[in-house]
């Protein structure tokens, strides 16, 4: 990496830093102006001691003034109390609040925007990178950043308040101060460029250890290591390669960083010692002072130190750049393509007209895909009808659940609701009219009763009526009142010993009585019986098949049995409609369909 590079990485390194600090003054302005009090009387108190030093060595033969001394002793030292005092209040009182206060505020930040985030870039392993890292960091960084300005201003108004000590006392000694500042500079910066390299490439290594690391104790992978015994040896092999690896970096670097750090700590040693001698010089010939020897020896030092400190901050501030470059590409994805509009929904509640949802000549790829996942789908959805979308596995069938339910927007085409662009209809209301459970869905460690309604209990008579309707209606009431504490009952056994325990079909049937819950009349499954036996998997496909005509239902499956009651049957192949008619059409045809359901049939 060239000079010109690092510059521009620094460049945009303190930008980043800048754009963090931006959150952490909005949420925590009194962190910072009590910081920055705090780093102030710091580097004050440290000349002051310098000061004192001075004056006591250069009063020490006089009584009058030794007894001045003594009462700036105890000055400073009622100074530096109150200081230490004032420090301490603000790390162990002010700190972890404000601390708790931003991690809070960049989480609301980050939850907020990924609620409205266009839904498809979830897809995106590289957006998804760039969350993950921003939910883990965003907050710490933060924070981190705050203490890296703090460091900053301190070390710079400690290098102010020496130098202007420094060149009162003795003029000369600035230029050479600033010649062995050049050098030190000059020395460090090479350190900290073999160490920024070194840094870069142990990274990945060490992201490498850290998933085989995960595999080992992770609850998701414990079945698969314990099923397959084999797996153990590849990972093995994976771990000792990546070590090796690491190894290899460490051996390349080690022995530069070793060159360059020492050499940094000599230069340091080196000009101290010449600064001494200087001094020392100055005493012999009678231009200064024994205090002033000590004092701007010990200024000298606190020079060196304090330049150091800022080397330092200079590759911390790097450090969190690379982090806040996850945060700020995570708040800069688009979000939701969305035309919000004040009109109602048209003739959902009413269910009036002839086609309720059109999607015409509609194509979608997923974020880098090679190939589309829909391909010109022209589909009318009549109000009350009940669909079956069938197909292969990668036809595209979830897709085009996802895109009714505008969690994706198509690249072309256009989907409508009585003509007009649903983009236009109000986001949160259209949701409310269109539900989908999804063939992954979840369920939370809340109670039944807010698994269902998915929002706080606002009227106990009136909530518990919506829930034992949808429970009755998906066939789940009498488990649910057979439990100790019936709806209030925790879902999972996660956080509390009295949560209950539900079978794959009972949570299937959960998810699918929370969207009749909110008033959906238009449903979206997502193979909702895939989870059932087949007596509980007939049950429920004959209750949603049954429906009556104020629910309009669009169902992926690949259970064939039974679509003889479905209105209507989408054959998707390709990522096209290849196919379309009722059981019975289609199976005349003896098209892709008949081939499906027949083969299905002899394998059941």
């Amino acid at each position: 990496m060239t000079d010109g590079d690092r510059g521009a990485l620094m460049r945009h390194a303190i930008k980043n830093n800048l754009y963090m600090f931006k959150y952490v003054l909005q949420n925590c302005p009194l962190q910072v102006v009590l910081g920055l009090v705090s780093v102030v009387l710091k580097s004050g108190v440290s000349l002051l001691d310098i000061l004192l030093l001075k004056y006591i060595l250069d009063s020490f033969n006089d009584l009058a003034q030794m007894s001045r001394a003594v009462l700036l002793i105890c000055v400073f030292f009622l100074v530096s109390v109150l200081a230490g005092a004032f420090s301490t209040i603000i790390s162990t009182y002010f700190t972890p609040i404000n601390s708790q206060k931003l991690h809070r505020a960049m989480q609301l930040t980050m939850f907020k925007k990924a609620l409205t985030v266009d839904y498809a870039l979830y897809d995106d392993p590289e957006f998804y990178n760039n969350y993950t890292i921003a939910i883990a960091q965003a907050d710490v960084r933060a924070f981190e950043v705050l203490n890296s300005i703090l460091d900053f201003v301190g070390a710079v108004f400690t290098i102010a308040s020496l130098l202007l000590f420094v060149g009162v006392i003795s003029p000369v000694l600035i230029g050479f101060v600033a010649l062995s500042v050049i050098i030190t500079i000059a020395v460090k910066m090479k350190d900290m460029h073999v160490s920024h390299d070194y840094a870069i490439a142990m990274a990945q290594g060490q992201r490498e250890l850290s998933y085989y690391q995960r595999i080992f104790y992770l609850k998701q992978y414990a079945a698969e290591l314990r099923q397959y015994c084999g797996t153990k040896e590849i990972i093995n092999t994976k771990y000792n390669a990546t070590l090796e690896k690491l190894v290899g970096v460490i051996k390349k670097y080690t022995p530069m960083v070793f060159k360059y750090q020492v050499g940094a700590t000599l230069q340091v040693d080196l000009l101290r010692m010449v600064t001494m001698v200087y001094l020392a010089y100055g005493i012999f010939r009678k231009e200064i002072s024994v205090g002033d020897f000590v004092a701007l020896t010990s200024a000298c030092t606190g020079l060196f130190t304090a330049l150091l400190d800022v080397l330092s901050i200079s590759y911390q501030v790097y450090n969190h750049s690379l982090y806040i470059d996850n945060f700020r590409e995570f708040m800069d994805s688009p979000d939701e393509q969305l035309l919000k509009k004040d009109e109602p929904l048209c003739c959902i509640d009413e269910m009036k007209c002839q086609y309720l949802m059109s999607l015409e000549k509609v194509s979608f790829s997923y974020p880098k895909a090679q190939s589309p996942s829909l391909k010109n789908i022209t589909l009318d959805i009549k109000s009350g009808e009940k669909i079956a979308v069938v197909g292969a596995n990668g036809s595209g069938k979830s897709t085009l659940l996802k895109i009714l339910m505008r969690l994706y927007v198509p690249d072309s085409g256009d989907l409508l609701i009585e003509g007009r662009d649903a983009r236009e209809i109000d986001i949160e209301e259209y949701r409310k009219a269109v539900g989908i459970v999804h063939q992954d869905f979840q369920v939370f460690s809340f109670t039944v009763a807010e698994n269902i309604l998915m929002r706080p209990i606002l009227n106990e008579k009136e909530d518990a009526e919506v829930i034992y309707n949808a429970l009755g209606e998906v066939g789940l009431l009498n488990k649910i009142q057979s439990l100790k504490n019936g709806i209030y009952t925790i879902v999972t056994k996660e956080f509390d010993a009295d949560g209950a325990c539900f079978s794959g079909g009972e949570l299937q049937k959960l998810a699918l009585a929370r969207v009749l819950a909110q008033g959906s009349r238009i449903l979206l499954l997502d193979e909702p019986f895939s989870a059932l036996d087949q007596g509980a998997g007939n049950e429920l496909q004959n209750f949603v098949f049954h429906l009556d005509r104020n629910y309009t239902a669009v169902i992926v499956t690949h259970k064939l049995s039974g679509l003889e009651n479905a209105d209507r049957i989408i054959v998707l192949d390709n990522s096209e409609i290849a196919e379309e008619g009722s059981h019975y059409e289609l199976m005349e045809r003896g098209g892709i369909y008949a081939r499906m359901y027949n083969y299905n049939a002899r394998c059941v």
